[in-house]
């Protein structure tokens, strides 16, 4: 396949799975047994059926979930893109009560495509600490000066 092909299915990953909700369109764009790693989750998300799972508790979280591509490129066999989140927590995320609180975080996604132009391993890095803050539960940080002026 080549890297414009592989843009291409990383975008509509983006674009119509996550902002349109079509998670029916990964068994298309995903191989079987693809693989993500995202420091954030305690072990990876392997197969198709758990990437539907992980983004469909994201959509359920925050229904107005919505992904902006801010830059994005690709050599062969890989792509990598540069993403902006932004979202309102209205529903429970994993045993958590909705914070009604907006999100808007970062993040960069590495995809590795297979030999038939599918997705078959992703590296997610994301603004993790900046989300949970967002969502009010990490405090922000406060500060104090020497002279005892307060900084946040």
């Amino acid at each position: 396949m080549t890297a414009e092909t592989n843009l291409q299915a990383s975008r509509r990953l983006f674009e119509e799975c996550m902002n349109q909700g079509d998670l029916e369109l990964m068994e298309e764009l995903c191989a079987d047994d693809c693989v993500t790693h995202d420091p954030a989750e305690d072990d990876d998300v392997t197969g198709i059926e758990a990437h539907k799972e992980r983004a469909a508790m994201y959509l359920a979280a925050m229904p107005d979930l919505e992904f902006t591509i801010e830059d994005q490129f690709g050599s062969r066999d890989r792509v990598v893109t540069r993403w902006t989140v932004r979202g309102t927590n209205t529903g429970e995320l994993q045993g958590m009560p909705p914070s009604g609180h907006r999100i808007e975080i970062a993040g960069v996604t590495i995809d590795r495509f297979d030999g038939v132009g599918r997705i078959a391993e992703a590296w997610d890095y994301w603004d993790n600490f900046g989300f949970m803050r967002q969502l009010g539960l990490i405090p922000d940080m406060v500060v104090q000066s020497s002279e005892g002026e307060i900084l946040r």
